[in-house]
């Protein structure tokens, strides 16, 4: 747990109500440390323990920006109550989410939690000729974090001295056990087999000008972590800017994912922004597959079916989505004027208009067959509960 800091100490009652007809599973909330330090009395080394109604202790976590999140479970429609109080002896929740940024992997951020795991490419990649700017999709098919292990078995310089060794001998060898540890096939936990290129990839965005171009930011000129877990990651870059209808324009970039949650939040601002403007979400469309998109009739949520790289190789099939606090003001189909590289031909499109500084908040994420989501319509039907939780979040109130 995590150290905080003051007086005689009360409990804090905390009353969730649910206002929407699904159960809240381990949904993350969150509480600002300011509206329960006086209750409690924080002082300096003191811990947070937060209990259900069966008085059974829940992991928590003190976020970045000073707020005690935790999961809740709340019914259909109904109210549940947790207690937070001062304790001793808090035990450190399980680590469930993790975020990284590989400097000897071309500066790539790589992120997960239990569900899924993300990839940002990094900026060393336009040294080896490569266009990848959108957010990639790293798939795993188990609830442990996975990505770490991936990264140090390609970048172990024995194996990569072993390869070339081996190579030496007999080239097919040598990329045999180049494969043995790659990332491009599943090893038992998953694999990357969704194609970026140059396009958004999963839910990327961009600005877009007065003429109708996408104006890609390309790749992050820096990086931070603001939390590592155990419940809730964040991570900040800000983007080489662009120039938009006359204005030199930087975004910086915010994203975050909690435990148990198949999305991620990603706030986005702007700086230079001097007008109005349009921001373009999308979600890559291949050449292979242009028909099974989804588009919520109330424009709340947007879904794709992606066939992976290498359909063939009995990959299953990638499903993608992203979902929209504020109704965008268009999402529609639209192709790029040419192919990229890797076999993208258009995005499904979310667009959505940003004023001066304020911020754009959007979730996004991805779903596989050989984890939890065996077909489109299961995936749909997913994405459309967690846009209406989205719309209609937990009420807490304190006493």
């Amino acid at each position: 747990m995590f150290m905080v800091c003051s007086v005689e100490a009360k409990d804090v009652i905390v009353e969730m109500q649910n206002n929407v007809s699904m159960i809240r599973e381990n949904e993350i909330v969150e509480i600002p440390l300011e509206r329960i330090s006086a209750t409690l009395g924080l002082k300096a080394g003191d811990r947070i323990s937060v209990m259900d109604a069966f008085h059974k202790e829940v992991p928590t976590q003190i976020t970045y920006d000073r707020k005690l999140i935790f999961p809740a479970n709340v019914g259909a429609g109904t109210r549940a109550v947790y207690t937070i109080r001062l304790a001793s002896g808090v035990p450190a929740p399980e680590q469930a989410v993790f975020v990284s940024q590989y400097t000897k992997h071309q500066g790539d951020v790589v992120w997960e939690n239990d569900k899924m795991a993300y990839r940002l490419y990094g900026p060393n990649n336009s040294r080896i000729g490569l266009s990848e700017w959108g957010n990639d999709v790293w798939l795993k098919r188990v609830p442990e974090l996975v990505v770490d292990a991936r990264m140090s078995n390609v970048l172990s310089d024995d194996n990569r001295n072993k390869v070339r060794t081996l190579s030496a001998i007999d080239g097919l060898v040598g990329e045999q056990y180049a494969a043995s540890f790659d990332l491009e096939h599943d090893h038992g936990n998953g694999m990357d087999c969704y194609s970026v290129g140059a396009s958004l990839g999963c839910a990327g965005t961009a600005l877009v000008d007065n003429a109708g171009r996408i104006l890609f930011s390309g790749y992050y000129k820096s990086f931070k972590i603001l939390d590592n877990g155990p419940l809730r990651l964040t991570f900040q870059v800000v983007m080489n800017p662009v120039t938009v209808n006359g204005s030199v324009v930087t975004e910086t970039r915010t994203i975050q994912l909690d435990r148990n949650s198949q999305f991620n939040k990603t706030t986005i601002s702007y700086t230079g922004l001097g007008k109005a403007a349009s921001v373009i979400t999308g979600l890559v469309m291949h050449r292979d597959n242009t028909t099974r998109y989804g588009i919520a009739a109330d424009k709340s949520y947007m879904t794709y079916e992606d066939l992976t790289c290498n359909p063939q190789n009995n990959n299953g099939k990638i499903f993608v989505a992203a979902m929209f606090p504020q109704t965008p003001m268009k999402i529609e189909p639209q192709m790029l004027a040419v192919a990229e590289s890797q076999g993208g031909v258009g995005h499904v499109a979310a667009f959505s208009t940003i004023n001066g500084s304020a911020a754009y908040t959007y979730y996004w994420g991805a779903g596989w067959t050989k984890f939890g989501f065996p077909t489109l319509e299961v995936w749909n039907n997913f994405v459309r509960d967690f846009a209406a939780k989205v719309k209609k979040p937990i009420i807490i109130t304190l006493k």
